[in-house]
């Protein structure tokens, strides 16, 4: 039976087999073979992101806009931040101010890592702001939203990783109320350098 004419259930499961043995090159060449490839192989292509540089940030953000359900295929996501090896943390930090994590519908697993060992305005102003961007993102989330008007975001989240790490910031100031703590779904929760007062 040639290929395309085999159920979508079936290649689907191709490309989960393609996904599980880590053949993400087979993946991106099935997507560029032709539409019905490339949007079952997109499933697991978006399924997970890990981004250290904030132009491949920008990158995957456009291509979610483009075709809207790449954002619901998305389940693991990684921002890692460091200023500690050879990337400027402000690059990916500016992008990540135009990221709205309540656009990504599925996402079961969230990190947010940012790892800042000097000090400059810049960076702190950058993390700070992105800091209280997706806390609003939290708070909507939580128990505590009583907004009928806009579904809750983050149903599917199970493990949330956040971790914060400063040279002039020994802990983060967190209120037991805090909605990081009153997320529904969440099975598993790290967070580091943590004051709960």
């Amino acid at each position: 039976m040639p290929l395309l004419q085999m159920p979508n259930e079936l290649l689907l499961q191709v490309m989960k087999d393609l996904w599980d043995s880590q053949d993400v090159k087979a993946l991106q060449a099935a997507a560029c073979t032709c539409k019905v490839l490339r949007e079952i192989s997109e499933v697991y292509l978006y399924s997970t992101a890990k981004f250290i540089h904030g132009s491949i940030l920008n990158t995957f953000l456009d291509a979610g806009t483009r075709v809207a359900k790449r954002r619901s295929y998305l389940r693991s996501l990684k921002l890692l931040y460091s200023a500690m090896g050879r990337h400027d943390p402000s690059d990916i930090l500016h992008y990540s101010l135009d990221l709205d994590l309540t656009s990504f519908p599925n996402l079961e697993s969230l990190a947010l890592e940012c790892f800042v060992r000097y000090h400059g305005t810049t960076i702190e102003d950058l993390c700070g702001s992105f800091n209280d961007q997706y806390m609003r993102a939290f708070t909507q989330a939580s128990l505590l939203s009583e907004s009928l008007e806009t579904p809750r975001p983050f149903q599917k989240l199970r493990s949330l990783t956040l971790i914060w790490i400063s040279s002039e910031t020994k802990t983060w100031d967190i209120e037991p109320t805090s909605p990081v703590f009153l997320l529904p779904q969440l099975q598993s929760l790290e967070i580091s350098y943590v004051d709960i007062s």
